[in-house]
């Protein structure tokens, strides 16, 4: 960080302000208010969750990629300097990395949905869980 901060820095400050505190405001509503808010703000939490999350993966895909394959930088006295951003952020790797990231993220999702809804056929349970905070195996 001592010879990269001046790039690194500001990619995980944009990752902090643009994408964490949605995050983490949104899951509280989400998790946690499930029974003290409308099904409407509890969906609409739950995709600012989703939103917030990919905003999350952008940036920090994007400092990743930059480190795998830089752009858009001089280095003065052993220290990175940005010459562009938008080099910096859409690095050669980045749209790779991203795509990957986000088909990952889906494929996963949708074999836990698929293991989970097995599971409850198999044992014969109808309707939702009742458990109130999501948990679809009780």
């Amino acid at each position: 960080m001592e010879k990269v901060g001046n790039i690194a820095g500001p990619l995980l400050g944009y990752e902090v302000l643009t994408a964490f505190f949605m995050e983490a405001s949104f899951l509280g509503i989400m998790l946690f208010g499930k029974d003290r808010v409308s099904e409407r703000v509890h969906l609409i939490s739950t995709v600012l969750v989703v939103v917030g999350t990919t905003f999350s993966a952008f940036w920090i895909l994007s400092l990743n990629s930059w480190m795998q394959t830089p752009a858009g930088y001089e280095i003065r006295d052993g220290i990175f300097y940005a010459t562009d951003w938008w080099q910096i952020i859409f690095n050669p790797s980045f749209p790779y990395r991203m795509t990957h990231m986000l088909l990952a993220s889906l494929l996963t999702s949708a074999f836990m949905i698929a293991g989970i809804s097995a599971w409850r056929i198999l044992r014969s349970k109808d309707g939702p869980s009742t458990c109130g905070y999501c948990c679809v195996l009780v």
